[in-house]
């Protein structure tokens, strides 16, 4: 029966009161920050990532001292069906939730019953604990209950890493023994919680292991208990999906994926044959869609593993299986050439790409030019807070109008502001972004920027309309799960202004169809791109642009391993640049890849496995390689004649 878990099915009315409950209630918390921050599940802003790199870089840090840490992995049983009410209202009224949200939880949870109803037979029972599961409520009240967990007092020795129900400590110690003994202590108290909360710890998850590198010979048998049961060690462990092994090589992690991707590349094989079966773009896109996340699952943690050849060779050896389908070509080819030929980065590069992504969008290295994080949860507005946003223009009968508008081009990026008051053009703002800003960026400077004149401006008409054409900027302010710097700002400088007694309000109007102050505001910006006079006000780079300079440097990596590799001389004939086979839109099939790579259906290839006697062209001149064919073969006379026609008309 444990595997049967009850589903809540709510009405429409009461699906919009549990998201209006549950969304007041994750403010509440957030901009609280009552939540332990080792909490890394059902929080805005973190992943799975997230809580194993933490986990990782404490084990690191051990190591680096000389010291062993012991993992104690725990799961709850049933998990959000073992949730104690009285502990989930506890939780709440501690956090200082309001007592209207308090109270209307705990109406919520009161009075339920589950119904299981088969043929003629129906039963009832009333439901004492737990989360409802299918609602959206579920996870944010498990997060609250699950707080007092990792908000023990544990020693400064250990660590406490969580992702919704699944807990990790960690423990430090100069010895076996001693980390062994502070984690029986702090098991006591994990057990004294679980049986005040009413929950229980699922026996057959619960693994225990050593993490050390040290050579000298020591006791590795560990004895933890939990209510006076042993728990099992383990030599490798998995968390959130990735393998962690005691020493941290991650082996067994490159291992498991890499069987993984190969189980699955064989069943395409049955599908994907030479002459047959998926094509080009089918079988590329199983691959960024299905093969390549498994590949890049975890990367920032285990990508130093990459140092190793062994390593590199096993996940190369995957990414050639599938390009050799991919090519619809024969096995000799070599994956340099057929990476250049598929167009698929090779998978090292990729690992690192990624790796280096994360670094910079979580603020772990300083770059000149800064990324544009997301707001912090503790800033966000209430979610009850809105912004008049106008769907006609001909509804605007504001005193102030403030036309908007962004450029960006070669020399650089602009913003331009066009104030017209009582419908007479007053004054002109101008800024300039960094070259490496996008256009959404500007519009949204400058309506930043606007908001900003406006608290400087003395008058006693306080209507003021803000007219844009980017669609992005009105939805992105509407939408609010959108938590940008600028976006945010724009909210609260709104919020600030509207406090101070403003009527402020947002529309979308056409570009370039004649609007009064439209046509001004877009010539502001196009100047202020090209004038190198003009302070740059704003320098942080969107996700986008930083991913795109990260597949521009893979590029360059990549051209500088095709220049140094003396496989694919064939290939590289035709494809020196790589750069320009990515321009290119090609859809590969046996014959062309035959020509690419002189692998193939042609005597000459043949003649070398000693599948054939005679290497020579059914033409009789010369050997039949792919030069013969593209340039003497008689035989092909007409179609090369076609060909040359075709090319000279491009």
């Amino acid at each position: 029966m444990s595997k049967y878990r009850p589903i809540s099915l709510l009405s429409i009315g009461g699906k919009v009161l549990e998201k209006l409950m549950i969304n007041r209630k994750n403010h509440h918390i957030h901009t609280t920050e009552y939540l332990n921050k080792n909490q890394h599940g059902f929080r805005p802003q973190t992943s799975t990532i997230d809580a194993v790199k933490a986990l990782i870089d404490y084990a690191e840090e051990r190591f680096s001292s000389g010291e062993v840490t012991v993992l104690v992995c725990l799961d709850v049983e049933g998990a959000f069906n073992s949730a104690c009410w009285p502990s989930i209202l506890k939780s709440l009224n501690d956090s200082g939730c309001p007592r209207n949200l308090l109270n209307l939880t705990k109406s919520f949870l009161s009075k339920r019953w589950a119904t299981l109803q088969t043929n003629n037979i129906k039963i009832e029972a009333e439901i004492t604990r737990g989360c409802p599961q299918g609602s959206c409520c579920g996870p944010g009240l498990w997060s609250t209950f699950y707080n007092s967990l990792l908000n023990l007092n544990f020693t400064h020795r250990t660590k406490s890493i969580a992702f919704a129900d699944d807990l990790i400590l960690a423990t430090r110690g100069k010895s076996v023994i001693e980390a062994e003994n502070i984690s029986n202590s702090e098991l006591t108290k994990i057990s004294a919680w679980a049986t005040a909360n009413k929950i229980r710890f699922n026996e057959q998850k619960w693994n225990i292991m050593l993490l050390s590198r040290r050579k000298r010979k020591e006791r590795k048998d560990l004895e933890i208990y939990l209510n006076f049961r042993p728990l099992t060690q383990v030599i490798s462990l998995k968390y959130l999906g990735i393998i962690i092994d005691s020493k941290l090589t991650f082996r067994e992690h490159i291992n498991y994926i890499t069987k993984k991707c190969s189980k699955l590349i064989f069943a395409l094989s049955r599908s994907a044959k030479i002459n047959w079966g998926l094509s080009y773009n089918a079988l590329k896109t199983i691959y960024t869609g299905a093969i390549l996340p498994l590949l890049l699952y975890g990367a920032p943690i285990w990508v130093n593993a990459l140092n190793k050849a062994c390593y590199r060779t096993k996940l190369t050896r995957v990414q050639r299986l599938i390009n050799i389908r991919i090519a619809k070509s024969y096995r000799t080819v070599s994956n340099e050439a057929l990476c250049t030929i598929t167009g698929l980065t090779p998978i090292d590069i990729k690992i690192e790409e990624t790796a280096r992504l994360f670094k910079i969008t979580k603020g772990n290295i300083n770059e000149e030019v800064q990324f544009d994080h997301d707001r912090r949860t503790k800033h966000w507005f209430h979610p009850a807070i809105s912004f008049t946003i106008l769907e006609d223009c001909k509804e605007d009968d504001s005193t102030i109008q403030i036309y908007t508008d962004g450029s960006k081009n070669e020399q650089g990026v602009g913003a331009g502001t066009a104030i017209f008051i009582t419908g007479k053009h007053t004054s002109s703002l101008q800024y300039r972004l960094n070259k490496r800003c996008t256009n959404n960026q500007s519009e949204q400077v400058t309506i930043l920027k606007s908001l900003e004149y406006l608290q400087t401006t003395n008058t006693a008409a306080k209507m003021v309309t803000i007219y844009t054409d980017s669609q992005t900027t009105m939805d992105s302010i509407k939408n609010a799960r959108i938590h940008t710097s600028l976006i945010d700002e724009i909210r609260l400088q709104t919020r600030k202004l509207e406090q101070a007694d403003w009527n402020v309000r947002f529309c979308w109007v056409k570009a370039h169809v004649g609007t009064l102050g439209n046509e001004p505001a877009d010539r502001l910006a196009k100047e202020a791109a090209t004038n190198a006079d003009i302070a740059i006000c704003y320098n942080k780079i969107p996700k986008s642009v930083v991913l795109r300079g990260l597949e521009k440097t893979s590029v360059e990596k990549w051209q500088s391993i095709w220049n140094c590799s003396t496989k694919g001389n064939a290939t590289k004939e035709y494809f020196p640049i790589v750069s320009e086979r990515l321009n290119m839109k090609i859809s590969t099939n046996r014959r062309l890849t035959t020509m690419l790579t002189s692998h193939g259906n042609i005597n000459s290839y043949l003649r070398r496995f000693k599948i054939i006697i005679s290497p020579v062209c059914p033409c009789g001149k010369n050997d039949q390689t792919t030069d013969h064919l593209l340039y003497e073969c008689e035989l092909l006379k007409t179609q090369r004649n076609g060909l040359r026609i075709a090319v000279s008309k491009l």
